[in-house]
């Protein structure tokens, strides 16, 4: 890499900050090597090489870091809850206000996942569930309903979408959340991701769409829905 890519990375993490829509319309931007169950406050390495932004822990960057290639920067991160049965799936997740030093989110790429986002009214949280396989889904369900690929998306959707409640449950302590956001990926044939940027009242989620060569496809502003306790979620992607 040149010495200018030093300059290129620190642009466009101001431009990520002050116009996100511009950013995820330039650079194809990836979140990875994050690992736990719960959202948490780290700081992290930043790169964008060609058309290609990257997210992830600073020691993925070694090389890069030793020759000050990379951006050191405060993030919210979000690591994938893994299709594992056992409490952990939807234990309560905790909040986050503005301004507790940082100003980005980021949450690893959905390939199949679903991920909620939620406004408790000045506090956020966000979880990212990766679906089970269809095997694991109830057979006689399955036997009804069919196993096409359009109905087996379908199962997922609604599974996750189920696990997701429970994990509300588990952590609104008698107050439910005002707004969330659901991102549901049930496409495989490109990748998905989901970035926060804080505006200094609440939190502005995006999502992008790429191909496997880094060419963005689509990007959008998420819009915050009401919480409805009785009502089902609305879902802003498929």
């Amino acid at each position: 890499m040149a010495v200018a890519d030093q300059k290129t990375t620190r642009q466009g993490l101001a431009l990520l900050k002050s116009n996100p829509l511009a950013f995820l319309n330039q650079y194809a931007l990836t979140a990875q090597g994050f690992i736990g169950g719960d959202t948490y406050l780290d700081r992290i390495g930043f790169l964008i090489d060609g058309n290609k932004a990257k997210a992830a822990p600073e020691e993925q960057f070694l090389p890069m870091e030793e020759a000050g290639l990379i951006r050191q920067v405060p993030a919210l991160v979000t690591p994938m809850r893994p299709a594992m049965v056992g409490p952990a799936r939807v234990a309560p997740i905790p909040r986050f206000g503005i301004g507790q030093g940082a100003s980005l989110w980021f949450t690893v790429r959905l390939t199949g996942c679903s991920i909620l986002a939620l406004d408790w009214g000045g506090a956020f949280s966000m979880v990212h569930l990766q679906p089970f396989t269809q095997n694991s889904w109830n057979r006689g369900a399955s036997m009804l309903m069919g196993s096409s690929i359009s109905v087996s998306k379908t199962m997922t959707r609604y599974s996750l979408q189920g696990e997701l409640s429970s994990v509300v449950a588990a952590s609104h302590n008698n107050q439910p959340p005002h707004h969330y956001i659901l991102v549901q990926s049930q496409w495989r044939t490109h990748f998905r991701g989901v970035t926060g940027v804080s505006n200094g009242a609440q939190w502005d989620f995006y999502r992008q769409e790429y191909d496997g060569n880094g060419a963005v496809q689509q990007v959008v502003q998420l819009n915050w829905t009401p919480w409805n306790h009785w009502g089902g979620y609305v879902a802003q992607g498929q």
